[in-house]
């Protein structure tokens, strides 16, 4: 059944009373659509040119607690000759292929004194080359030295949260003499371990407007996972109408569409109004296009350096 319009290609225009009760069915069970790959639709009334209509007709559903189970499930649109509706595969446990991380810096680096001092050595060590490649592979460097000193340093608020917390219980169950001022000490690590954990997952959600104190990580770790869910493309229709899902095919799909928009077709001379009065005289021209010269370079850099 569909819920609405847009799970429609082709055929009448239903009225959107159509859709209430099943809706409405969706609702009061509290049920969410699990997230589908394949072709947007599932049947097919297997017709020619305008007379062929697909509609979602068929889907998978699941309670809140179920998904929250299996956040990742994903439900496949298989395609068969032998039907006009498509199958549909359940898979609650994707095998997911790690993308390859991009940097980033993290925030609680700059809480730890450390990390100046590496970043410090690192960018002193010599570099030979032009000026863009020294510049270039001093940030490689500090980029690699700043991820080694992370693995080392094992800066995993989650994990230290809960160590913090089952030491805690250990304590308190415990009959032993000074056990105030090591609840104390250890509350005072575990408040810091919250904030750090905060400020990992704020960064990740892009969400500058955090303040301080707020425990609100579950909400941004969400947000984190609903993002990525976002930005991922599984499938793209080509201008043929052909389908493509494979990685390599879409990725050279996309190129392909940004090469043909951006590159000039059928251009035609522009007619420019002759009294539209010169602002820019010749010898001024000249030197604006004239090219530019090593020591300029240098002064405009110590002049911008210097404010």
């Amino acid at each position: 059944m569909t819920s609405n319009q847009e799970k429609k290609n082709g055929g009448r225009v239903r009225p959107e009373g159509s859709f209430r009760e099943f809706n409405r069915f969706i609702k009061e069970n509290e049920l969410v659509d699990i997230d589908f790959e394949g072709k947007p639709w599932t049947w097919c009334n297997q017709w020619e040119r305008d007379g062929e209509v697909k509609e979602k007709l068929d889907r998978c559903l699941g309670s809140v607690g179920w998904y929250q189970l299996f956040a990742k499930a994903i439900c496949h649109h298989q395609e068969t000759e032998a039907s006009d509706h498509n199958i549909l595969i359940l898979d609650n446990n994707p095998n997911q292929r790690k993308p390859k991380k991009r940097f980033y810096f993290d925030q609680r680096w700059a809480r730890n004194e450390d990390s100046k001092g590496i970043i410090e050595t690192t960018w002193g060590i010599e570099q030979k080359g032009s000026r863009m490649f020294i510049v270039m592979r001093k940030i490689k460097e500090c980029r690699m030295a700043l991820l080694a000193w992370n693995r080392k340093l094992r800066m995993n608020s989650g994990k230290k949260i809960t160590q913090i917390k089952e030491k805690l219980l250990e304590i308190k169950e415990s009959s032993g003499e000074g056990i105030r001022g090591q609840i104390a000490e250890l509350k005072l690590k575990l408040s810091k371990a919250y904030k750090e954990e905060e400020l990992y997952w704020s960064q990740k959600a892009r969400c500058r407007w955090l303040k301080e104190g707020d425990k609100n990580t579950a909400y941004f770790h969400a947000s984190v996972m609903a993002t990525r869910k976002r930005n991922k493309i599984t499938i793209l229709q080509r201008d043929n109408g052909n389908w493509c899902s494979i990685d390599q095919e879409v990725k050279e799909e996309i190129c392909s569409y940004y090469q043909q928009m951006l590159t000039t077709k059928n251009t035609e001379e522009v007619e420019v109004p002759q009294d539209v009065p010169n602002t820019i005289s010749r010898q001024m021209n000249e030197r604006l296009i004239q090219p530019v010269e090593e020591a300029e370079i240098k002064k405009s850099s110590l002049f911008y350096a210097s404010k």
